[in-house]
């Protein structure tokens, strides 16, 4: 089920990244969150891995209607 809004995204986003340090696959997870409205937003990270390799992302939120066909 796709998130409804921006705060409900970040929280699956955040879980998945948990999960990534509970089971010991990275060792330090950065993320900042800047919300601009209630389904717009801005989310960038970094994730350390167990042998040293990184993973910066970037990603922002900005819904937009489908057009369905």
């Amino acid at each position: 089920m796709p998130a409804t809004d921006f705060l409900e995204y970040v929280r699956t986003v955040r879980d998945a990244l948990d999960s990534l340090t509970d089971s010991g696959d990275a060792v330090l997870v950065d993320l900042q969150v800047d919300q601009r409205s209630a389904v717009r937003g801005y989310i960038e990270g970094s994730i350390q891995f167990y042998n040293g390799s990184e993973l910066t992302f970037r990603e922002f939120l900005e819904p937009r209607e489908a057009n369905l066909v």
